[in-house]
This record gives C-alpha cells, sequence and structure tokens, in this order.
C-alpha cells in the first residue's frame, strides 16, 4: 500500500490521545500553545491542534503528509503551521506545550529510539503534555520498537500520569490484514 492510498484511507478524526491533551490544557491553559506532531501523516492530529489555536510543527519522514494537511486547513491556519519532512533522528526540536505521537514512535529505528525519546523529554516544557502511543511487547508486529510496561513507566520518570491504557486486541490493521496489537496510550505531565 503506497503512502498516499494510506493516508488517503485514514479518517481526518483526531486521536482520542490528542483530544484527551486538549480537553486538559482547556482547564489549564498551557504558557505557550504550540505543539510537534510526530508522524503527523494524513494531518488529522495536526488539524485538529491548528483549529484549537495551537502553532504546530508538523513533522513526517513522508513528504506527501504536507500536501494531505494543506489541502485540508481552513483559510488562515496555514501561517500556524511549520513542517518538517524528516525523520526522528533529524527533527529540529523546540520547546513546546504537547508532544503528539500517535502511532508513530514505534516506528522510529530502533537505534535512534532512546535519543528521539531524549529529544522529546527535553522538549516539552515543564506543564507541558506527551501524547501518544507505545507498542507492547506482545504486539505482532516484532520488527518494530516496543516496550514493557516497566520500561515505559521508567521512560514516563518526571511525568505524572494523566491516562494510561494497556489494550490487546485483534483487527484490522490499516494496511489490510489482521494482526495482533498491544497497545499502551498515554497522556503525561511533565513535572
Amino acid at each position: 500500500m503506497s503512502w498516499k492510498e494510506y493516508y488517503e484511507k485514514m479518517t481526518l478524526e483526531p486521536r482520542a490521545a490528542v483530544v484527551r491533551a486538549l480537553d486538559y490544557f482547556e482547564k489549564t491553559p498551557p504558557h505557550i500553545k504550540k505543539a510537534i506532531d510526530l508522524g503527523c501523516g494524513n494531518g488529522r492530529d495536526t488539524i485538529t491542534l491548528l483549529k484549537n489555536g495551537w502553532d504546530v510543527i508538523a513533522v513526517d519522514s513522508e513528504p506527501l503528509a504536507i500536501e494531505y494537511i494543506k489541502k485540508n486547513l481552513d483559510p488562515g491556519m496555514e501561517s500556524k503551521l511549520s513542517f518538517q519532512c524528516e525523520s526522528f533522528e533529524n527533527v529540529s526540536w523546540q520547546d513546546v506545550s504537547l508532544i503528539n505521537a500517535s502511532f508513530s514512535l514505534p516506528f522510529c529505528p530502533k537505534e535512534n529510539f532512546e535519543d528521539a525519546w531524549s529529544n522529546i523529554r527535553k522538549s516539552i516544557v515543564k506543564g507541558g503534555l506527551f501524547s501518544g502511543n507505545f507498542f507492547g511487547e506482545k504486539d505482532e508486529w516484532t520488527d518494530l520498537r516496543q516496550v514493557t510496561k516497566e520500561e515505559l513507566h521508567t521512560m514516563l520518570k518526571g511525568f505524572e500520569l494523566i491516562f494510561f491504557s494497556d489494550e490487546e486486541i485483534d483487527k484490522v490493521s490499516a494496511t489490510g490484514p489482521m494482526k495482533h496489537w498491544h497497545v499502551f496510550e498515554v497522556t503525561a505531565q511533565k513535572l
């Protein structure tokens, strides 16, 4: 399946993790409304952040991603968007109140994962949030970066968990075949 087919197949509805982060910030407004959307894909979370008044750095290694985001932007939103066509190890990190990584970090090359996570931790300002997903050790896609629950809790030291789920389910993937999913969903505030 090509990226074009994948982007067209995906909904523009935001993922639950970014909605949860926005709900949190509605009650506790951030000092800066600036976010990084890692692995932005067709822009489903990026566009939601922009519609909620955030400045967004959308990051994806696929150049086609920005085309899909731009074609779905409301007038005037483009000035609040910047795009980095980069892999995780080459992102130009900035101080932000939110880093969203919906189903993207497992695709970070294993040898670059620790550095990417370190940069994520450093970029989130005090009081800011991380929202996103990790694949657990029981996920069928063993060639991707997986974490154990214990490893994830260690990675999140210095953060307070606002939401955490651990789900195992068999369902069809976006690319077609049935697979066994083991997914951790996290929303965590940097202390």
